[in-house]
C-alpha cells in the first residue's frame, strides 16, 4: 500500500510541475498579475482548469455578472 501512496504523490507532484512549466509564463503576461509574487502565481496555476470553447461560443456577455475569471490563451476576446 505504501508504494501506491508514493506513486500517487509522485504523479501529483509531476502534474504540478508540468502545469507550472506550461502555464506560469501565460499568467505572467496577464496585466493584473505582472507585479505578483511567483509563489502566488504558482498556487494560481495549480487551480487553473482548462476549458475549451468552439468558434462562435460566448464566454460571457456584456452586463452579465461574472463568477469566474477566464484567461484566453488562444483565440479572440
Amino acid at each position: 500500500m505504501k508504494m501506491l501512496c508514493y506513486s500517487v504523490l509522485f504523479a501529483d507532484k509531476l502534474k504540478a510541475e508540468i502545469a507550472i512549466h506550461v502555464h506560469l509564463d501565460t499568467l505572467k503576461r496577464v496585466e493584473i498579475f505582472q507585479n505578483t509574487e511567483a509563489g502566488f502565481l504558482c498556487e494560481l496555476v495549480l487551480r487553473l482548469r482548462p476549458v475549451l470553447f468552439s468558434p462562435g461560443d460566448y464566454i460571457c456577455r456584456k452586463g452579465e455578472v461574472g463568477k469566474e475569471m477566464y484567461i484566453v490563451n488562444r483565440g479572440r476576446y
